[in-house]
């Protein structure tokens, strides 16, 4: 099944999207936007990761108490992001979908981030329905 463009399917089948956060400049994007993210978490929410990877967000709120689904359109990091969530013993749900048709009811969740899917989608049209 494929959910995106071919080119961002053969991007990632390139890249090694599990340590992304983990080197380079990747730890100091992941810290920041904790420290952000962390301004919107008062009690426990529910909150979805659209194009959340391999679950590295994932991981970390549910470990803080929230309820996480992650949504990614690329099969391979599902599979990650569920060895991931079972390893850790952080549950997060995880589902294969993409940014523009989201399979969960409208108003259903306090906080809903989008990082990847913001700069892959290029058209007006696609980010307003993002």
């Amino acid at each position: 099944m494929h959910l995106i463009d071919s080119s961002i399917q053969a991007f990632y089948a390139q890249t090694q999207e599990e340590t992304r956060l983990t080197m380079g400049l990747g730890p100091l994007e992941f810290e920041r936007n904790k420290i952000l993210i962390s301004r919107y978490l008062d009690h426990p929410c529910h909150i979805t990761d659209v194009g959340g990877g391999t679950g590295h967000y994932a991981q970390w709120l549910s470990s803080l108490g929230h309820f996480v689904t992650l949504i990614d359109p690329v099969p391979t990091h599902i599979q990650q992001a569920e060895k991931r969530s079972k390893r850790t013993g952080f549950y997060f749900r995880c589902l294969l979908a993409e940014a523009r048709n989201l399979p969960l009811p409208d108003a259903s969740q306090h906080l809903v981030m989008l990082h990847g899917p913001l700069y892959h989608l290029q058209e007006r049209s696609d980010r307003i329905d993002a």
